[in-house]
């Protein structure tokens, strides 16, 4: 996924590649947030003494608490959606940059926390920030990668979500070892948690940085609703060179492609000023664009910039028709009175978001010390336990990264994910009726359940639903209806996780595993697929543009159009 620089003989990442990986800074910040108090929980219980001078956690005000505070992020995300729904109208880079800030404020303010409600600001302003990124940042993957990667760069976002819940859950082996003392805790107990808590914002800085200074420009598909067409053609001349030197094309070694490659670089950074010889009512950007220097890109590799006008005449179209369908002022409600077809996307996307948590990924992700320790593990090693799944997750998800876009596709995937996430749990279930909670059995099952789980939702579930929301939606909705989605995906963990703290395993693991099977025959009732579709080629949609492009054409129409001609000469 490199390419060679032949003026200073280095390899660089293809420049998609360099976007997505900026952006999913905030997909590792995703993860981190929800799982960096997995294994320090109890460290804060008892270092804000939320039962008094008492060794236990688990008293009551303990229990409701640390529900409380491991749920929030999760609310805070729910609202989050929403918010980032509305914040990427007016940017996707924009969004990024400064959701970055409200991720350092909510580590800082974690970090220092006092007491319960400082603890719990801190944790919903994170989970804000984790929301908008829900929203945010597969969109803008989307709209920087062509449709043939698509699905590989999309996986980045589940990728790093899984590395960013290792790095958290990681964090807490140096605790694993530990015991438990009654307050006042030990110096080193009584801040390591909150270093994990604040380490958070480093990631986010890198971010900010990045947006403001490496990558200080907006996706094609919204320079394009912004009428800013000719900045538009310069990231995407950008992207489509950065593509074909990645596969080898003969003009990538020319010396004349190097220099185009330079002048486009400079240009789309806006760091080149060259005299417009056009007239002056032309916008800067489109001056630029249209000077020698960028004549000389389009020279250098003639397919190169068809691809550029291809791509960009498809973003223009689907713009346009995006304009058409917002003009009438068609909200999510009304799609789907109006149109069967937005009816069917919307109400499939959200159930794939509902289902994907109530599944029990996060039950396990964000407190699977606590699964274990219920099970009988030991609590140092169920941390262990926790870091080894953790680990597989981001083992599997890379596997599945090129898989997205295998013979399987979408929905094929998403079939053998939910049916092997349904099936892993099973066993576990089958022992706690047949065994009780007491059997040997239950340890050592409950935690190979689990990962096999956590192996079949890495697999397909995780990386599959964000990519696939992002490819179902007309443009006109996209952004409220994968809002929409995410927010009822986080609304669904809020009520999971909460509840975990109370529910046993035993009811736990019988609940997760029918919910998986039932959402494996929702698979293969209602998902269609949508690899190798154009982001803006919905298969949802494509019953009505097949009837409109089967439509036989109307053979009377020129005799009529010849007719009515004549009868207004005759009339004049």
């Amino acid at each position: 996924m490199v390419k060679r620089d032949q003026r200073k003989g280095m390899c660089v990442a293809p420049y998609s590649a360099q976007l997505v990986c900026a952006a999913v800074i905030g997909s590792f910040l995703f993860g981190y947030s929800i799982a960096n108090l997995n294994t320090t929980i109890e460290y804060v219980s008892l270092s804000l003494r939320w039962c008094g001078d008492d060794v236990t956690i688990n008293c009551d005000a303990s229990r409701f608490n640390q529900a409380s505070i491991n749920t929030m992020v999760f609310a805070g995300a729910a609202l989050g959606c929403f918010i980032g729904g509305q914040l990427v109208s007016f940017g996707r880079r924009r969004t990024l940059l400064y959701n970055n800030l409200a991720f350092i404020a909510g580590a800082l303010l974690s970090a220092l926390a006092v007491d319960f409600w400082s603890l719990l600001i801190g944790r919903i302003i994170t989970g804000l920030s984790v929301g908008v990124v829900t929203v945010a940042v597969p969109l803008y993957i989307a709209e920087v990668t062509e449709k043939e990667s698509r699905g590989f760069y999309g996986s980045m976002h589940q990728l790093m979500i899984t590395i960013g819940i290792l790095f958290a859950i990681a964090l807490g082996l140096p605790q694993a070892s530990l015991t438990v003392s009654p307050p006042p805790l030990a110096p080193f107990e009584n801040t390591w948690w909150r270093v994990v808590l604040g380490l958070g914002g480093v990631p986010a800085a890198i971010s900010f940085i990045a947006f403001s200074l490496v990558y200080p420009f907006e996706t094609p598909h919204f320079l394009v609703t912004r009428k800013r067409e000719g900045e538009a053609r310069h990231v995407l001349e950008r992207l489509v060179l950065s593509s074909v030197s990645k596969r080898g094309g003969a003009a990538d070694d020319s010396p004349s492609r190097a220099e185009s490659r330079r002048v486009t670089s400079l240009s789309t950074a806006g760091r080149t000023s060259s005299p417009a010889p056009h007239p002056p009512q032309q916008t800067p950007v489109d001056a630029q664009h249209t000077t020698t220097e960028g004549s000389r890109l389009l020279a250098a590799d003639s397919a190169a910039a068809e691809q550029v006008e291809r791509r960009l005449s498809e973003i223009v179209r689907a713009v346009d028709e995006a304009n058409q369908a917002s003009s009438k002022q068609m909200s999510l409600l009304s799609a789907m009175a109006m149109s069967p077809q937005h009816r069917h996307a919307i109400i499939v996307g959200t159930v794939l978001s509902a289902l994907q948590q109530w599944s029990g990924i996060n039950t396990f992700i964000a407190a699977s010390n606590d699964v274990f320790i219920k099970a009988g593990v030991p609590q140092g090693s169920a941390t262990l336990c926790s870091t080894a799944m953790a680990t597989l997750n981001v083992v599997v998800t890379i596997g599945a990264a090129s898989a997205i876009d295998s013979a399987l596709g979408r929905r094929g995937l998403l079939l053998i994910g939910t049916a092997g996430q349904g099936l892993s749990l099973l066993p576990t279930s089958i022992a706690y009726m047949v065994g009780g909670p007491e059997s040997k059995a239950v340890v050592y099952l409950s935690v190979m359940s689990v990962l096999g789980f956590v192996f079949f939702f890495a697999v397909a579930y995780g990386p599959v639903l964000w990519v696939y929301l992002n490819e179902i939606y007309p443009v006109e909705i996209r952004g409220t209806a994968v809002a929409l989605a995410s927010a009822m995906n986080w609304t669904s963990t809020l009520i999971v996780v909460f509840l975990q703290k109370y529910m046993p395993n035993s009811i736990a693991y019988s609940l997760f595993a029918g919910l998986c099977l039932f959402a494996c025959v929702f698979t293969y009732m209602y998902v269609l697929e949508t690899k190798g579709k154009s982001i803006d080629q919905s298969p949802f949609f494509a019953t009505t543009q097949q009837q409109q492009q089967q439509q036989p054409p109307d053979e009377e129409a020129p005799t009529r159009t010849a007719q009515q001609q004549l009868q207004q000469q005759e009339g004049g």
